[in-house]
């Protein structure tokens, strides 16, 4: 049995047989290792809403997290989203997102996410034309729309 303040050695990322819940199906688990995968996988869920309209392939499989209790930083990799260019009359051919991220959990409402861009590769085409719009006057529509939200 565990005792608090003892020097037990236990294996690396295991907690002592006292520490072990019954899971349905008969199957030990680790409550600490469990509360790690649903705490991932939730942050991996909001983050994918967040960026969902840039990035697309965030997963709990391309993240790699470390959730510590005062700032959580994940790893992921992901590909740009073909829907944020389309506006831009663009076709994503192909890419990669790396992305660096620093959670504050302690301070969500005083103190910013930090994203950090490790690297970034986009391979793009025009779109193929589905209107008689040339992108000129594309261009100065959105020039237009960016003059009237600025007054």
């Amino acid at each position: 049995r565990f005792t608090p303040g003892s020097s037990e050695a236990f294996a690396e990322g295991s907690l002592p047989p006292s520490f072990a819940v019954q899971a349905p199906g008969g199957l030990s688990q680790q409550p600490c290792t469990q509360m790690a995968s649903l705490l991932k996988n939730w942050v991996v869920r909001q983050m994918a809403k967040a960026l969902e309209d840039y990035l697309e392939g965030v997963t709990p499989a391309s993240v790699n997290a470390s959730l510590g209790k005062d700032i959580g930083t994940l790893n992921l990799r992901a590909r740009v989203s073909p829907a944020a260019l389309r506006p831009f009359h663009l076709e994503v051919v192909d890419s990669e997102v790396d992305l660096h991220v620093e959670i504050p959990w302690r301070h969500l409402e005083s103190q910013a996410t930090e994203f950090s861009v490790n690297s970034f590769r986009l391979v793009v085409q025009l779109a193929s034309s589905r209107s008689s719009r040339s992108l000129a006057d594309v261009a100065a529509q959105r020039v237009a729309k960016e003059a009237a939200v600025k007054k």
